[in-house]
């Protein structure tokens, strides 16, 4: 995904994303974060521009999962 002229990547840490492309429009845990053995599980929302669909990233844990697009539909 693009970010200005910077590109993110799946495998890319968090802290990579927030210093490319800024905090979020929504940040949300969706699952784990508690025990021992349980990876938490994050979804941000990047608003990307008037034309441009959202984007939807994937966390587990530190590491960039999943890069999604989400159409206005």
């Amino acid at each position: 995904m693009k970010c200005g002229r910077f590109q993110v990547t799946v495998g890319d840490t968090k802290a990579t994303v927030l210093r490319l492309c800024g905090e979020p429009a929504v940040r949300e845990v969706v699952s784990g974060g508690e025990g021992a053995t349980s990876v938490r599980k994050e979804q941000w929302i990047y608003d990307r521009g008037k034309g441009r669909f959202q984007a939807l990233l994937t966390f587990e844990g530190v590491g960039l999962r999943r890069i999604e697009f989400l159409s206005d539909q």
